[in-house]
Formats: C-alpha cells, structure tokens, sequence
C-alpha cells in the first residue's frame, strides 16, 4: 500500500454530491474499534448477514472462500472483520439459541469486554468458561475465538505492525455504499456497469494521485516520501511522467 487515508468521507466524495452519515475509517490505519450493538443495525458490508447452517457456522459458499484466499494469498496477513464476528455472534443468540433481548445485550457486552482486554486468548477462554448453554460455547469455542485468535496473531507479526486486532472491515463497506449509490441501488445491464464502475474508479484514482503532491485525502507511506513532487513541479511534468 502507498498511500494512507487522511479523512474519512471516502464515501461522500468519490460518488459525488451524496450524503453518508455512516462511519468510514482510515485504511488499515486505527480503525474505530466500537460497532453497534443493537441488533437491529444494519452493515452493508460484503460478506453482511453471512447465512448461517443449524451448527450456526457461516454456510459453505463463504468456507470455500476463506479457504480458497488462503491458498491462493498465503504470504499475506488476513483479518476477520470484528463488526461481522460481533454480528454472527448476535444472530446466532437470535435465532439458533432464541435468547431474549436483554439476555443478548448482557452477552454481548460481556464478549465486548472480552474482546477489549489486553490479554486477549486469556479473556476470551475465561469468558467461554462461564457459558452455561452447550450450544452457545460450542459457537464461540469453534467460530468466535479462533477467528479473534487469528486476528491477534496476524497484527503481532511484520506488516500490519500498527493495526489493531478489532480491526473492522469499513473500508470494504464504504467501497460496496459508494458502488451501490454509484448505479441508484438499480440492477444494470452490464456494459452499463462497466462503464460506472470504471468512472468509481478513476474518480478514486485521481483522489490517490493528489498524493504525490501532498494534497487530497491521502498521504504516502513512510517508504514512499521520497517520491513527493513539488505541487509546482506537477503542472509542468509529461504525462508519461504522471503516470
């Protein structure tokens, strides 16, 4: 990655005049950590209200998928998304188990602190342990904790050095927000959107670039200050150059 963000209504500005009052956070660099709890909240995020099998695992579609990244990416560092872990662990309260309201709300904040924990493998096996339903520590025990495991493990080692274990997905949220507004929330017929996502991603583009000249929304990374052009040297380079 080249570029950080530098504010966060990436949203707003790469569709144009639009009104987001969602919450969009820097890529990759600290990302908010508090997600809703109520349960009535809605995440347009992509891989949202994942469908869940009477185990209450995510069903095989999204299995293969996770399986099929780490084999084809597997010198990469991956993150589960807090926010949809978070929201799994709501539904499955909901529907598998059909905890009462406040019973979930007690629960989640309990996992909440949990998850807040310094010591994040320790608070998580002595919040499992004062679980009294079978099915629900089951739940935690084999899909919530190895996932937040993982996380931990990912951020401790080089690459994501500054990223936190709660890490949320919102980049990807904002990106699935800006592409739905960017078609009126209308299916397309696909030259159509094609050509839409295309402009999406110019308009990004020409947003990334500014970077170079230390203006826009963005800053280039540690590594690649060297590279900043004076924004009166810019005007005057060819477009070979530029790009």
């Amino acid at each position: 990655m080249f570029w950080y963000r530098k504010v966060s209504d990436f949203a707003a500005n790469a569709v144009g005049d639009t009104n987001d009052e969602g919450s969009h956070d820097k890529l990759l660099d600290n990302p908010q950590t508090n997600s809703d709890t109520n349960d009535e909240s809605s995440h347009d995020g992509l891989l949202d209200n994942p469908q869940t099998n009477s185990d209450g695992d995510t069903n095989d579609e999204e299995k293969a998928m996770r399986i099929a990244m780490a084999k084809a990416f597997q010198d990469i560092q991956r993150l589960a998304c807090v926010r949809h872990i978070e929201k799994n662990l709501l539904a499955f309260m909901q529907d598998k188990i059909s905890m009462l309201q406040n019973q979930r709300r007690q629960l989640f904040q309990l996992v909440t602190s949990a998850l807040d924990h310094i010591d994040l493998i320790d608070s998580l096996c002595d919040f499992e342990s004062k679980i009294t339903q079978k099915k629900l520590a089951d739940h935690i025990k084999n899909r919530i904790h190895p996932l937040l495991v993982e996380n931990k493990k990912a951020v401790e080692k080089p690459g994501l050095d500054n990223t936190n274990p709660l890490w949320m997905n919102n980049c990807c949220e904002s990106v699935n927000h800006i592409l739905k507004q960017a078609v009126s929330w209308k299916s397309q017929k696909l030259v159509d959107l094609i050509h839409k996502l295309h402009s999406v991603v110019q308009r990004q583009f020409k947003k990334l670039r500014k970077a170079l000249t230390d203006t826009g929304e963005f800053v280039l990374c540690p590594d690649f200050v060297k590279f900043t052009i004076s924004r009166d040297v810019w005007p005057n380079l060819e477009q070979k150059q530029k790009n």
